[in-house]
């Protein structure tokens, strides 16, 4: 029914801990008919939890008020609102600087757009899911999103742009808990579990919330605000932009074992096949 899919892992333990393994995908649609009331332009975005830490996030609500006393100032009262409903408020990717459809005050939207899920696989070692959506279609362009969670607590996130940009496109990861730069990516950790981060396809940078943006901000309730961090990764390739995302989930009692070999290139070659073929209906 194109609605978000919850995927649980329990990964391997020692002791008693909860080490349960949260993702969440959403592939469904923009919000409540017919002007998608309520809605966020968030479409393929991803969640991770690990033993209940957020670790791939998202930034929450903010307020439905169009200012916000605990939020910096922007110069514009819509902003702060705008911010928390837009694409680049999620865990997806934003092509030129554009929601993947046009805001109308702070409820509606201009209008919806298709997100499907195209295909799905599951087995005792892996759960693996193909989606796309045409919020992009009036620059010619349809986002692709393949994520792979495995047994030993990795996963995959593979992004594809099928069209020409106009424009730069950006992947955004909104970030939890603690987080530092590694030799190899980044390293996030909350309550003794964390995320081992890494992401490629173009120039990333990594920005931390500060005054005179709203990007790197987070709310965990309504009208409550934290200083948070945002990965960027921008491609600036016209022809079919591709992201690659790797992660590794780890704990005090739950390490992944790091023998186990993790071949995506095979899911990807699947999920590119199933692009090619793919004609109806239209995402």
């Amino acid at each position: 029914q194109g609605v978000t899919v919850v995927l649980k892992l329990h990964q391997r333990s020692t002791g008693s801990a909860d080490n349960t393994v949260k993702v969440l995908f959403d592939h469904g649609p923009l919000g409540m008919p017919p002007n998608a009331g309520h809605g966020h332009a968030d479409a393929l975005s991803v969640q991770l939890s690990i033993g209940g830490s957020a670790l791939l996030i998202d930034p929450g609500t903010g307020s439905y008020n169009s200012g916000h006393s605990g939020l910096p100032p922007t110069g514009n009262e819509l902003s702060w609102r705008h911010y928390f409903r837009s694409t680049a408020a999620h865990n997806t990717v934003n092509i030129g600087g554009e929601d993947q459809t046009r805001q109308l005050g702070n409820f509606l939207w201009s209008q919806n757009f298709n997100a499907q899920l195209v295909e799905q696989h599951r087995d005792q070692q892996q759960i693996a899911l193909l989606a796309c959506h045409d919020g992009y279609q009036r620059h010619g362009v349809r986002h692709w999103r393949g994520i792979c969670l495995t047994i030993a607590g990795q996963l995959l996130i593979w992004d594809q742009l099928q069209g020409s940009l106009a424009g730069p496109a950006r992947l955004h990861w909104h970030l939890g808990g603690r987080v530092e730069q590694t030799s190899a990516g980044w390293r996030l950790e909350a309550n003794g579990f964390g995320l081992e981060i890494r992401a490629t396809g173009g120039e990333a940078r990594l920005y931390s919330a500060n005054a005179t943006s709203p990007l790197g901000w987070r709310s965990p309730g309504y009208g409550e605000l934290q200083a948070g961090q945002t990965l960027i990764v921008e491609q600036a390739d016209t022809d079919t932009p591709e992201w690659i995302t790797e992660t590794s989930c780890f704990g005090p009692e739950a390490v992944p074992d790091r023998q186990i070999p993790f071949d995506y290139s095979g899911w990807i070659r699947t999920w590119k096949q199933t692009i090619s073929t793919f004609s109806a209906p239209p995402c």
